[in-house]
């Protein structure tokens, strides 16, 4: 495994098992996930994450990072980057495509940073469906985020099984990610500290791949209407 990946800990038990579900299909996770589908997908998220990150910069935590999407998404010219995944496989995609980051192996339930270290965390394509403990996982993105600190996290929504661009064989029927609703997001959000007037829900790929470029018109409206759900939110200053 390449330097540039820190090991923390071995990972819970439920952790390990998504860990070992992601390490067996890393080498061909990029290409499996290359369909029209999903690069109309990436140019649409790209687009909602460009205005997040526009602001004060400083430093930004991935969490569930993958292989590196979110590197691919947006250009980074001031943010302070730093990933953290459960798959050893993954991260060590991440690390040969992009050498000069920081990568750490760990859950984001227990995450090896101090309080208030991050401006901004980010987790894409629903990380946080996939651990035992959500509630859990939130109140780590509160304590990781610094006063005023922004999060924009990605889970699946109800409707996430009918994504026609899934086509990573049966890795979601072993590993039973859970999708969310919008009352469990608000709800999470709000238990972990968030400040209420901030956590704004949105749907993302609603549409058949033709009509992508309308996605934005019913995301706020049908939030759970989507294949994903997206939250943001701020923790108070």
């Amino acid at each position: 495994m390449n330097d540039a990946i820190v090991e923390i800990q071995n990972p819970p038990v439920a952790a390990a098992l998504v860990a070992s579900g992601f390490d067996g299909i890393a080498p061909r996770y990029d290409s499996v996930f290359h369909s029209r589908r999903c690069c109309a997908e990436d140019r649409l998220l790209a687009a909602r994450l460009r205005p997040f990150l526009r602001g004060s910069m400083g430093q930004l935590l991935d969490v569930g990072c993958g292989t590196g999407a979110l590197l691919r998404l947006v250009t980074w010219p001031v943010w302070r980057y730093s990933g953290i995944d459960v798959s050893a496989g993954m991260l060590a995609e991440a690390s040969r495509q992009y050498p000069g980051a920081e990568f750490f192996r760990a859950s984001v339930e227990a995450m090896p940073f101090g309080d208030e270290q991050f401006e901004r965390v980010i987790s894409i394509f629903s990380a946080l469906s996939y651990v035992s403990g959500p509630a859990r996982a939130v109140r780590e993105i509160y304590r990781v985020l610094r006063p005023g600190g922004r999060c924009l996290v990605m889970v699946y929504a109800p409707r996430w099984y009918r994504r026609n661009a899934d086509c990573a064989g049966d890795l979601h029927v072993h590993l039973a990610p859970a999708a969310w609703s919008a009352w469990q997001a608000i709800t999470r959000f709000r238990v972990a500290g968030f400040d209420p007037g901030s956590i704004r829900l949105s749907a993302f790929s609603i549409l058949p791949t033709p009509l992508l470029c309308f996605d934005g018109l019913l995301a706020r409206r049908f939030p759970e209407a989507g294949r994903y759900l997206i939250i943001e939110a701020a923790r108070p200053a």
